[in-house]
């Protein structure tokens, strides 16, 4: 079976005045064809590449009230309505604009199995190969980031044909002449497909890796949190100073650590 793979990331504090994405779902590599390696000094790659990330998220009104305070909660529908007269949309493949047809998967974008997107970034999309992992299987994955708000993420998984069924019937004219209704409809569809299968935790697993240097991590003891459907959060082993200092939540990092490589 062909399955898209996601990670969702909530962070606590955004800070940007623009919706630039600060990383990306790296192993296995993501639609924008990233990896563990991709260096910090190319922020440009993080900024055009890795999309899909919505600006300055929170609820009911108070910045101060953010996605991290409910993971899982803020949704599509809290997207496109976040910010008046500029909708948003959020999508668990992401997107290189603001509407849906610009979201990977949908009139042709990234489509195939393997097919990436650079976004706005310069270059030739790469095609990859992805993983085949045994039903049941424990296989590791990790995200490569540039900027640290904080937050926390967590893993799912979609059946390609679903993914694109979703597409297909509640956009069957494609994402360009879809109506809000039915744009609704598909963004619903999606965002279910994937939260259906959200991944177990291995316990005692998390590390903090430098770049793709296997050899070169520190292990943490990960912390969680529920949210959404009772599904279970890791906190980011690298916490904003000011949700430990302010929000009296995670812990620094130095506590958290339990290992070295060497």
């Amino acid at each position: 079976r062909l399955l898209a793979f996601s990670m969702r990331v909530l962070a606590l504090f955004l800070f940007a005045s623009s919706a630039h994405g600060h990383g990306f779902l790296a192993k296995p590599p993501s639609k924008n064809g990233g990896n563990q390696s991709t260096p910090l000094i190319d922020s440009i790659y993080y900024s055009v590449a890795s999309f899909g990330i919505v600006d300055k998220a929170f609820f009911d009104g108070d910045h101060s009230v953010t996605p991290w305070t409910q993971p899982g909660g803020f949704d599509y529908k809290m997207a496109k309505e976040l910010v008046p007269d500029h909708p948003q949309t959020l999508h668990p493949c992401g997107c290189n604009g603001g509407g849906v047809a610009h979201c990977v998967g949908v009139d042709g974008l990234a489509t195939g199995f393997g097919e990436t997107t650079l976004g706005a970034a310069p270059g030739v999309p790469p095609v990859l190969t992805p993983p085949q992992w045994p039903a049941g299987s424990v296989q590791e994955v990790g995200w490569n980031a540039y900027a640290n708000h904080a937050g926390g993420y967590l893993y799912t998984l979609c059946r390609k044909e679903a993914y694109d069924t979703c597409r297909d019937e509640h956009m069957p004219q494609g994402g360009s002449a879809a109506s809000d209704i039915q744009t609704s409809a598909y963004l619903a569809c999606v965002w279910g497909c994937f939260e259906a299968t959200t991944l177990e935790w291995v316990p005692d697993s998390q590390k903090v890796q430098f770049r793709d240097d296997i050899c070169t991590y520190a292990r943490t003891d990960p912390l969680t949190k529920v949210g959404k459907d009772d599904h279970v959060w890791r906190s980011t082993p690298i916490p904003d100073k000011g949700q430990v200092s302010s929000g009296n939540e995670g812990r620094c990092t130095w506590d958290s650590v339990v290992g070295f490589s060497s």
